[in-house]
């Protein structure tokens, strides 16, 4: 099998193409932070309000948010309400979930209440890090996070071997069903089967981010 962090980096930019993971998945980052790409994982060096003095104004959209996604052929998921049961013999009494896994290194991939944090203004910070690149004061390559992602909830599980599986239960008796896309809800783990790695309904973490950098001459 492949590095965890080798799996999860690939499968986040293979599927959401215009974000990078952000590895360790719990790392936390602020727009205005610079450095380097080593491979498909940004290196943070500092931040451009820190060390630079730029001023940016940082910009919220006020919608949440729901994404959702599985290794495409090798994921299946099972919804199980409250008082139901996951197999004979296995009372369910808190609403679940119970996640399949058909290949080795398959991703599912949750992320519930997202907010996007990007800049109001990029072509003011482009024009300053071009004049900067001139001047010698920037590396062509470093990179900026111009995007953040910030998860409400996110879940994330990779297989370690083909047949492996994990059962999730709601922390809650009170909660009937199990909705993905409703951040409030909080799962624990029930049945971990050849589970390679998991991160489960994690509070305010950022798990991707989008970048900029320059090319001579350009933005």
């Amino acid at each position: 099998m492949k590095k965890v962090y080798d799996v999860y980096v690939d499968a986040i930019r293979d599927h959401f193409k215009i974000f990078y993971a952000n590895w360790p998945i719990g790392e936390p980052l602020k727009l205005g932070d610079y450095g380097i790409m080593n491979g498909k994982i940004f290196i943070k060096e500092g931040n451009i309000a820190n060390d630079f003095n730029i001023k940016f104004q940082p910009r919220i959209d006020p919608t949440e948010d729901h994404y959702n996604f599985k290794s495409t052929g090798s994921v299946k998921v099972e919804f199980f309400p409250k008082g139901s049961y996951i197999q004979p013999g296995m009372p369910c009494i808190k609403a679940s979930l119970k996640i399949d896994f058909s290949s080795e290194e398959a991703v599912f991939f949750n992320a519930a209440g997202i907010k996007n944090h990007s800049f109001e203004s990029s072509g003011k910070l482009g024009d300053t890090i071009l004049k900067m690149f001139k001047e010698g004061k920037w590396s062509e390559k470093r990179v900026i996070v111009t995007r953040l992602v910030q998860a409400n909830s996110t879940t994330t599980i990779i297989s370690g071997k083909s047949n492996a599986s994990m059962s999730l239960e709601a922390e809650s008796e009170a909660i009937p069903n199990i909705n993905l896309a409703d951040a409030s809800i909080k799962l624990s783990v029930r049945v971990d089967d050849s589970v390679a790695f998991h991160i489960i309904s994690e509070d305010g973490y950022y798990p991707m981010l989008g970048i900029s950098g320059i090319k001579p001459k350009r933005w």
